[in-house]
Formats: structure tokens, C-alpha cells, sequence
């Protein structure tokens, strides 16, 4: 009984979030005002990051060692609960169906026992409960045809991806005998103790497959595909949504799992994770580049950002992991920035959608012009914008580690994003306008954009305290019988 209250106690902010969720699923069907269901879930979310945020804790384990917390682990359910509470924030703005932020909520819940998880069993039922809400939110406008093609998309290939994980770990367990991430680690300690012998191939398929379902939720190449079209057909709230939590969670989860069960794997999962980094680059910044629609530009952009924060993992080094979550904690400033600036945005009765609809944005609401300006340059790593140094924290890893040809592969996937970031700028402050845009959001809307710009500009006067916190936080992720090894 003690166990149970110490492991509630450890993990009350999933707990609260889940319950919040029950709860707010019975306000929602007895109060005719969906608009109170938003506003209850963004004070639930806000008293989660409270809770989070007095409750970072050393290393522990609960629930027969089937969770586990550390100053990593709550990081991450930071930066996982700020996009949240930033997209709730905004989508206060306009009067939404009561469904949406409790599936947003319970979404939230799934990635933060996701991050959680310290076995494979746990760590498939927060992918699930991550996952099924992004289903439905992709599919959320069910008179759009866009929005229903999307969620299709988004399902099918998300139930590929869960598929490949099980087989993943189905391997894995009948390699080992085990499914927690401590008993899988030292399950290759004892296969290697005092003589050199080579790694069973089913284990490390099976790991190559554990990588792939990861490496589908945060759309690193080849696994890409589903991008593009859930990006553009899904509400653009949601694709803030999709674009930012998600995409934090899964890093977390593919760093844990890369450096603690698999630790001393690095050689073999190296290869796995420098390949999908280099790819992801080259397609990212060569896919947006003929983008006509804002929406596919970002969802190309996305997939080279993700290939940029994998370089910091390829090192296998714990600077490396300090230099993704660095890149993570900036860039859902910009993502939410730039998605919240062309929500509030609008041309007559319609929002933006291609990228000529940012002509003259400049003379018809030059506040809001200086606002993507900023975020385009900064996601295009111009100092002294808080992006540069998201890309300055990856590169650095990547020479230290002698990894010189992935660091110019790098610098020339920087050069060739930065041309239609740029372009952007272009065609705000050059391009002739067709029809004037005007500004649409309430006060809770202006503040998290305010937010997001503000860090991207003053981010220079204060590196080092977001570069301390994720120097704790990586150094308290490496296993402590392969630290030896894996800080040489």
C-alpha cells in the first residue's frame, strides 16, 4: 500500500490530467456552453505544469518499476505541457465543440506516461492513449473532406507504425525474457560479460523496429510520408497541436530508449538514427522548396527540423542530448508562433493558406508582418534569433564527435531551408497585395504569440540557464554502467 501511495505520488500529474479528462467529458455532456469545457481544461493544464514544476525529482521508480521519473523525464513533461497549455490558450480564441480539448487533454496524458514509461507494456499503452486522440483530432472537421482524408491517413499509417512496434518488442521479449528497460539492459550485459560474442539478429531487429514506429510519430524520413497531407488537411489548431507536443514526445521517448535499454547498442542503432538524420534534412529542405500552401511548407519544414535534432542523438553522446533538448525547447516557440500567427490572421472571410497571401502583410498589419518575420528567420537560424542557437547546440555534438561530413550535410540543409524561410519575408514586405488581412484574436491569443516572439528574440541575454537545466537533465539519462563508455 505504501508502494501505491509513493508511485501516486511521484505521478500525479498524469493522474490529475486523466481524471481532469473523465471529468470534463461529464461537464461537457451536461453544459451547453462548450466554451466552459475549454476554459476548465486550459486551468487544468495550467495547474498540471504547476504541479510538474514543484515536483522535479531525482531518480525513482514506482509501480514495480513500471514507471519511471527522473530530472529528464520531467523536462520533457515540461516542454510537453507548456505546447499544450499554449495551443488550449489559443484555441480560446474561437467558440470550439467541447470534445476538442478534453481529446487534447487525454492526448497530453498518453505522452506524458509515455515519457513515463519504464517497460515496453507501459510504454505501448501511452503511445496508444497519445495516439487515438490524434486520430480523431486530424479528422475533427467531419464536413471537410481534407480533414477526413487526413485523420484516414494519420490512422492507417499510425496503426502500421504500433504494428511495427509490438513485433519490435515481441522480438525483444523473446530474445530476453523481459520487458522492463532495466532487465533488457542487463540482459546484454550478461551476453557480453568477459568474452566478445556476437548480438542476437532477431534482438536487434527488433530494436530496429522499436526505432521505426519512433521514428514514424515524430515523421523522420523514410517514415515521412503522412506529413504533408495530415499537416494541410487537418484544422490548422490541430496541426499546431500535431506539430509541437507530439513531436517532443517522441524525441524523449527515442532518446530513453536509445540510451538507456539499448546503451551499449550504439554502434548498431547509430547507423539507424544517422541515416534517418541526414535524410530527413536533404528531404525536409528540398521538399518545402516548391510548397505553394503555407500549411505543406511547414509540415516539410518540421521533417528537416526533425532531421537537424537528430544529429544531436547520432553523436550518442550526452552534449548531444543537451543539444536536442535545447532545439526542442526553441522550437516549439517557433512552431506555435508561427502556427498561431497565421490562425489569427485572415483575408476577407478566409484564413491564410498559400503563401501569396502573405503579400503586403506589411502595410495591412505590419505588427503582425514584424512577428513572422522573426519566426521565419529564426527557424532559418539567422542570429541572433534563438534558432541560431538551437543549430549552433546540434552542430557543435556533431563536431565534437568527428562526425564532419554529417556537420556540412547540416550546415548546406541550414543554407537551402533558409531560401524559402526568406522567401516569406519576400513576398510580406515586397509582393503587391490582392486583398487587405486583417487581425482576429482575443487576449490569451496576442500573449502566447508575444511569448513565442519575445523568447526568440531575447533567448541571446540568457542562454545559460535553459543550457544548465538540459545539461542536468541529459547527464541524468546516461545508464551508470555505460557511462564509461558512452561519454568517451
Amino acid at each position: 500500500m505504501l508502494e501505491l501511495i509513493e508511485g501516486l505520488a511521484v505521478f500525479n500529474v498524469e493522474l490529475f490530467l486523466v481524471l481532469a479528462s473523465l471529468g470534463l467529458l461529464l461537464v461537457g455532456a451536461f453544459q451547453k456552453n462548450d466554451n466552459v469545457v475549454l476554459y476548465l481544461s486550459v486551468a487544468a493544464i495550467g495547474f498540471a505544469c504547476f504541479l510538474n514544476f514543484v515536483h522535479f525529482s531525482d531518480q525513482m521508480y514506482a509501480f514495480s518499476n513500471m514507471l519511471e521519473s527522473n530530472f529528464f523525464i520531467q523536462f520533457g513533461k515540461m516542454l510537453i505541457l507548456i505546447s499544450s497549455l499554449f495551443v488550449l490558450l489559443i484555441a480560446t480564441n474561437e467558440t470550439q465543440k467541447f470534445e476538442l480539448p478534453i481529446l487534447v487533454l487525454l492526448s497530453t496524458s498518453g505522452m506524458l506516461i509515455l515519457t513515463s514509461a519504464y517497460n515496453f507494456i507501459t510504454l505501448y499503452l501511452g503511445l496508444e492513449l497519445m495516439s487515438l486522440p490524434l486520430y480523431i483530432l486530424a479528422a475533427f472537421n467531419r464536413n471537410d473532406s481534407r480533414s477526413t482524408e487526413a485523420g484516414l491517413k494519420y490512422f492507417i499509417l499510425g496503426a502500421i507504425a504500433s504494428g511495427v512496434f509490438l513485433m519490435g518488442t515481441s522480438l525483444i521479449y523473446g530474445f530476453t525474457g523481459a520487458i522492463n528497460f532495466g532487465n533488457v539492459y542487463d540482459y546484454y550485459l550478461n551476453l557480453t560479460e568477459g568474452e566478445s560474442v556476437s548480438i542476437p539478429l532477431g534482438f536487434l531487429v527488433g530494436m530496429v523496429f522499436v526505432v521505426t514506429a519512433f521514428c514514424f510519430k515524430i515523421s523522420a524520413v523514410p517514415f515521412h510520408m503522412w506529413t504533408p497531407d495530415v499537416y494541410q488537411g487537418s484544422p490548422t489548431l490541430i496541426t499546431m497541436f500535431f506539430a509541437s507536443a507530439p513531436k517532443v514526445a517522441g524525441f524523449i521517448i527515442l532518446i530513453k530508449i536509445l540510451t538507456n535499454p539499448f546503451a551499449d547498442l550504439y554502434v548498431q542503432w547509430q547507423q539507424v538514427v544517422l541515416f534517418a538524420s541526414i535524410a530527413s534534412m536533404l528531404v525536409g529542405s528540398l521538399g518545402a522548396i516548391m510548397q505553394v500552401n503555407f500549411k505543406r511548407l511547414l509540415a516539410y519544414s518540421s521533417i528537416g527540423h526533425v532531421g537537424f535534432a537528430l544529429g544531436g542523438l547520432a553523436t550518442a553522446e550526452p552534449y548531444g542530448v543537451q543539444g536536442i533538448l535545447i532545439y526542442l525547447a526553441i522550437y516549439i516557440t517557433m512552431t506555435i508562433g508561427t502556427f498561431g500567427a497565421i490562425i489569427m490572421l485572415k483575408k476577407g472571410e478566409k484564413n491564410i493558406v498559400n503563401i501569396e497571401d502573405f503579400a503586403g502583410l506589411s502595410k495591412s498589419c505590419p505588427n503582425m508582418a514584424i512577428c513572422i518575420t522573426i519566426f521565419m528567420m529564426s527557424m532559418a537560424g539567422i542570429p541572433p534569433l534563438a534558432g541560431f542557437f538551437a543549430k549552433y547546440f546540434i552542430l557543435v555534438p556533431l563536431m565534437k564527435a568527428e562526425m564532419y561530413a554529417t556537420a556540412v550535410i547540416f550546415v548546406i540543409a541550414s543554407v537551402i531551408s533558409a531560401f524559402y524561410y526568406l522567401n516569406i519575408v519576400k513576398v510580406i514586405y515586397f509582393d503587391a497585395e490582392d486583398k487587405k488581412a486583417s487581425v482576429h484574436a482575443n487576449l490569451a491569443f496576442k500573449f502566447v504569440v508575444l511569448i513565442c516572439v519575445l523568447f526568440n528574440i531575447v533567448f541571446l541575454t540568457m542562454p545559460s540557464y535553459l543550457v544548465n537545466i538540459t545539461q542536468i537533465a541529459s547527464m541524468s539519462l546516461v545508464h551508470e554502467d555505460s557511462k564509461a563508455d558512452v561519454t568517451q
